[in-house]
């Protein structure tokens, strides 16, 4: 079924918040990590499967394939792809994770590879796959559980990206998110056609459509719809609520032995409105390059993140940074000069906080304490992890709503999860929409422009239901409405003494 309704109207369950409550009856199963991991020769690969809370007994080699294979997941559900020659999508439920649900082909009409690189959800019955040798995005329903021989029961639309495609006929497609209502998908735009040693990186771009519709959005911020990056070889994206931004890294390219490395990669941030563009951390120049390519990143708050530096083959490091200013604090102990595999953004970092980190020079897992910045235990994954995905027990739901202010609806008005990245935003009649939400107790944020915020907990997701909140009330601002907040966006934080020191200043230098 296509993913076509604007919103969801047939609830099924219904919570009316207008105070705090308590459930005592939620009580949910703890979320798992699928690890797709290959052997050192690259000669097989497999699947491990380890609990994110102690013991983190591991269960190694299951369902094992090729080496060239990734993996993606949604609630419970788990889809490997297999790479190559034979290029099929598979099903698995983390509940008998080594028992096969279905397989499909994956070929194109002419038999082609597509070279899966992704799959991002939008919903449990639509799902947007990238495919790094093609210019179009495959549309897929993969809620069914029963095989039907052929593809076509899985496909259910298509991204047309054509215009960005350069000399080798495609404009490689590897990642994407989904903000609201708009999907974000990162171009890598090489062409490829005169083999390895002579690939040209051509400059990445986002293409932004929209996921009710899917038609493309023109940005206005290139001579294309989409925008133009500042960074090329894009490899992974992520969006953090509590700042309202999309993060983006580009890896430039990687030296190899006919050519050196290319340094006009790095982390960039992205506003999902106006689409506004601010570098984080350059990567460098031929001359000065301190973390030598940047091949991954995850940002965790406003003011941290970690990012992952290539110096050599085998020879990487994990670096502490801050988003808000590019500041890089430095190595994290222990993870320095080792063979770790490309972090996609917010892929590795589950509901406890911790940091999963691929250690390849040891085939385990580093889980690291975000607060501190220590290894609180290590997981042997028997062959050499190479992606991270979490899996929760029950499927996700969502959650609607309408904000009012003095009875009139708020248009704009941007809703999010705290701890969490999901975030919609206000319609002409003051309604929201959150999908994908994790099943459990949540708290949500209300902002908007000349309001005052408003945070709403105790709400309580069931899987596959909806939770509909009773309207939400905000207040107009007034200058007088928060004692110290200088810069007036409603909250009292490090950003108000930083704008009332740039008045002074400009006021003395008058």
């Amino acid at each position: 079924m296509r993913f076509n309704n604007k919103y969801l109207r047939n609830y099924g369950f219904v919570f009316f918040i207008t105070t705090i409550f308590i459930f005592s009856n939620f009580a949910f199963s703890e979320n798992k990590a699928v690890i797709n991991t290959v052997a050192s020769d690259y000669s097989s690969g497999a699947v491990s499967v380890v609990s994110t809370t102690p013991p983190r007994t591991p269960i190694n080699n299951i369902i094992p394939a090729i080496s060239d294979t990734t993996i993606s997941g949604y609630g419970k559900y788990f889809f490997r792809m297999i790479r190559g020659s034979v290029e099929v999508i598979e099903k698995y439920s983390i509940d008998s994770p080594a028992i096969l649900i279905w397989d499909y082909s994956t070929l194109d009409s002419n038999r082609n590879p597509s070279n899966i690189y992704s799959i991002v959800f939008a919903s449990y019955n639509k799902a947007y796959m990238m495919r790094f040798n093609s210019s179009i995005v495959w549309i897929l329903d993969l809620s069914g559980n029963d095989y039907q021989p052929s593809l076509s029961n899985l496909k259910i639309g298509e991204l047309d990206l054509s215009s960005y495609a350069d000399q080798d006929g495609s404009c490689e497609p590897v990642c994407g998110v989904i903000v609201g209502d708009k999907i974000f998908i990162g171009l890598q735009s090489i062409d490829r056609s005169e083999g390895w040693e002579n690939y040209v990186y051509n400059d990445s771009y986002l293409a932004v459509f929209d996921i009710n519709t899917d038609f493309e959005i023109d940005t206005k911020k290139s001579t294309k719809k989409g925008i133009l990056l500042p960074i090329k070889n894009i490899s992974s994206i992520q969006y953090v609520a509590s700042t309202n931004k999309i993060y983006a890294q580009g890896i430039g390219r990687y030296p190899s032995s006919s050519q050196g490395a290319l340094y006009d990669g790095g982390i960039i941030s992205i506003d999902p409105i106006n689409y506004d563009i601010k570098m984080i951390v350059d990567d460098g120049n031929d001359d000065n390059h301190p973390y030598g390519n940047i091949t991954g990143f995850t940002v965790i708050s406003p003011q941290k993140g970690y990012f992952i530096s290539y110096a050599g083959w085998g020879d990487n490091s994990c670096y502490i940074f801050n988003p808000e200013n590019g500041m890089v604090a430095g190595v994290v102990p222990g993870l320095e000069h080792i063979n770790i595999s490309s972090m996609e953004g917010g892929a590795y970092l589950e509901q406890n906080k911790l940091l999963w980190i691929s250690n390849s020079s040891d085939a385990r897992i580093e889980i690291l304490d975000t607060s501190t910045d220590t290894i609180v235990d290590s997981v042997s994954t028997g062959l050499n992890p190479q992606k991270i995905i979490f899996c929760t027990p029950d499927m996700p739901g969502t959650i609607s709503g309408k904000i009012l202010s003095e009875n009139s609806p708020v248009q704009n008005a941007r809703v999010y999860l705290t701890n969490n990245n999901i975030v919609a935003w206000t319609d002409e009649n003051g309604e929201f929409l959150l999908r994908n939400v994790e099943a459990g107790i949540h708290e949500i944020n209300a902002v908007a422009n000349n309001y005052l915020p408003v945070k709403i907990d105790s709400i309580a997701v069931k899987s596959s239901e909806n939770t509909l909140i009773s309207d939400i009330i905000i207040k107009p601002m007034s200058n007088d409405n928060i004692m110290g907040d200088s810069n007036h966006d409603g909250i009292v934080d490090l950003k108000d003494p930083i704008f009332s020191l740039q008045i002074l200043t400009n006021t003395i230098s008058k």
